[in-house]
């Protein structure tokens, strides 16, 4: 090879033959340029600064469903969706700033037989020769096929998402299910634990003093008292039993109400009175404030007393002994409110949410200190419910005692004061167990 090269140099006949002469059909640059720009598989444009077309080939005018000569004729806007108006302009303020020499974004455009498309446009700022703006270059590509695959996986994504959800939100809920019966099933073998306490206890008491009642052996004064205990035994099952009742009542909505005009002052009275014992035997004093001028209200009293009275003796049970309890009777326009207040143990703020619950009770083991179904409270409720009124409870935690509120709206103000005086004092003789009910008594259903 060497040994060729040095013949080369040493022979310009072959020097001559080795060098091939330039074509002079080879296109000058400015064909070359020219033959790029037309026969381009690119949509390309030119644009002046005002972002008129003043060069289209033919790929681009056949992106848009033009003419060449066509595109020349139209504004940019008329080629660009609507929606995607004036995307562009922040980018080209930062090419005439110098900040960027060119962009490229996805953007939708506007076919000339109307259907958008999205296209990637790609613009460059070309400048002069001192460096001012002198025209823009465009390129766009069709990429409707690469978005419509880009929101198909979106859309798989998204049902994926979707699914996955649906499925954690199935398991949490059959979680949430699964806990729930099982509350339900702790708190059925509570209750019945509790039933049987509550009824086997009286029942003890009522058996065992029978048997010393029929051996003969007590004495007058002894045989006093195992009557009166019988009968307190006997009342308490009889409690117990009429609770369990108006539960089922409420539960299958056959809880009635035989509704009159009353007062609430007496049937609040009756009602300390019915539970005055329990209260004496734990040296509970009763502290009211019980406004006697509030009109009547619309209601059952007997099941206003229920009421009453299950909120009493809720607080004489949580309440220790030489305890208080506050009754305040008030008006508050066009209701009144009732308030029971105690100076007892409280409620733990997480049981909070459950007081008003049937069966619910803050301690349900079998060694308790405080008997009872867990009933009263939530019959209260539904009786409170029946009469249109609400009842709350609020306590500061254990050891504030707690504070329950009814509020029940007041009675028509048109009926006639007379007929008012009838319907109270009616209320008073049924607080009193003539519970027949007034003439115009009326009947509502749960």
């Amino acid at each position: 090879m060497e040994h060729r090269a040095a013949n080369i140099k040493s022979d310009p006949t072959r020097q001559a033959d080795a060098v091939q002469p330039v074509p002079a059909s080879l296109p000058s640059q400015e064909d070359l340029y020219r033959s790029v720009f037309e026969r381009s598989a690119v949509g390309t444009s030119i644009l002046d600064l005002n972002c008129r077309f003043i060069k289209v080939n033919q790929a681009d005018a056949n992106l848009f469903g033009y003419t060449p000569e066509e595109m020349l004729q139209i504004p940019v806007g008329a080629i660009t969706d609507p929606t995607d108006a004036g995307t562009t302009g922040d980018y080209i303020r930062r090419l005439f700033a110098g900040e960027i020499d060119s962009f490229q974004i996805e953007k939708r455009y506007r076919h000339k037989q109307g259907h958008p498309f999205w296209g990637l446009l790609s613009l460059a700022l070309v400048r002069d020769a001192v460096g001012q703006p002198a025209y823009f270059i465009a390129q766009v590509q069709d990429i409707t096929a690469h978005k419509e695959l880009e929101a198909e996986r979106a859309a798989l994504l998204a049902k994926e998402r979707e699914a996955r959800t649906q499925a954690e939100t199935a398991k949490e809920q059959a979680e949430a299910a699964r806990e729930q019966a099982e509350a339900a099933n702790r708190a059925k073998d509570e209750f019945l634990a509790t039933l049987s306490h509550e009824l086997r206890t009286p029942l003890n008491a009522i058996l065992g003093w029978a048997h010393l009642l029929r051996s003969g052996q007590l004495d007058d004064a002894n045989a006093a008292t195992a009557v009166e205990t019988i009968e307190r035994n006997a009342q308490l099952q009889a409690q117990l039993v009429e609770d369990l009742l108006d539960v089922s009542r409420i539960i299958s909505g056959k809880l009635h109400l035989k509704v009159q005009v009353v007062k609430l002052v007496p049937i609040i009275q009756a009602a300390i009175t019915a539970v005055q014992p329990a209260a004496e035997a734990k040296a509970i004093q009763f502290r009211c404030d019980l406004d006697s001028t509030i009109g009547p209200i619309t209601g059952d009293p007997a099941r206003l007393q229920q009421v009453i009275s299950n909120l009493l003796s809720n607080a004489i049970k949580f309440t220790p002994e030489q305890g208080d309890v506050y009754v305040l009777l008030k008006s508050l326009g066009s209701a009144i409110e009732i308030q029971v207040r105690d100076t007892g143990q409280g409620i733990k703020p997480e049981f909070l949410p459950h007081v008003f619950d049937r069966f619910r009770q803050a301690d349900g083991s079998s060694t308790r200190n405080y008997g009872g179904l867990g009933l009263g409270l939530a019959i209260a409720r539904h009786l409170t419910e029946l009469h249109g009124g609400t009842v709350e409870v609020h306590s500061e935690g254990e050891g504030r005692g707690a504070v329950f509120t009814v509020q029940l709206p007041l009675a028509p103000t048109q009926t006639d004061s007379t007929d008012g005086k009838t319907a109270g004092a009616t209320a008073i003789n049924n607080t009193n167990g003539n519970a027949a009910g007034a003439q115009h008594s009326d009947t509502l259903s749960a």
